[in-house]
């Protein structure tokens, strides 16, 4: 069974093997196509958190074969520089919000932006989706409150 899951290392360069573990079901909505286990940067080791879709312990993240996530967030374009780095954003927020310990959105940010400049994003381009995050991402944060809130 567990030859099935592919293990990641974020912080190494993985080029377009990564759309291999991702497929795109519409123009902003991607789904995984293999179990993944990704190795954590270092930070992130007393992070624990579960649902069925993913998990993270002891410093990795579990991701079930068919995760959906939205890519990279607003206007960045989605490619091998970020993608890796918008699923497991997507995932750190998600456990974020579901009052995970030991996570803050500045570190969720942060992540994504390590694993970006490992993937081979320029440095401007890792800084300007970093600032992009820090500066709007609360923006989306109230959106989907205010829009929960209308619904229930």
């Amino acid at each position: 069974m567990f030859d099935d899951f592919v293990t990641v290392d974020p912080l190494k360069f993985h080029g377009t093997l990564v759309f291999a573990w991702m497929e795109s079901i519409n123009k902003k909505l991607y789904q995984t196509t293999h179990p993944l286990v990704v190795n954590l940067p270092k930070g992130l080791e007393k992070v624990k958190y579960a649902d069925g879709d993913m998990s993270i312990a002891d410093g990795k993240l579990n991701v079930v074969s068919g995760f959906m996530f939205d890519g990279a967030s607003g206007v960045a374009i989605d490619g091998v520089a970020n993608m890796l780095a918008a699923l497991i954003h997507d995932c750190l927020c998600h456990a974020m919000s579901k009052k995970a310990k030991g996570l803050s959105w500045k570190l969720c940010d942060y992540v994504y932006r390590v694993v970006c400049r490992a993937q081979c994003a320029g440095f401007c381009r890792s800084w300007a989706h970093y600032i992009g995050l820090r500066g709007f991402g609360w923006v989306w944060r109230i959106f989907t409150v205010l829009l929960i809130m209308m619904v229930l």
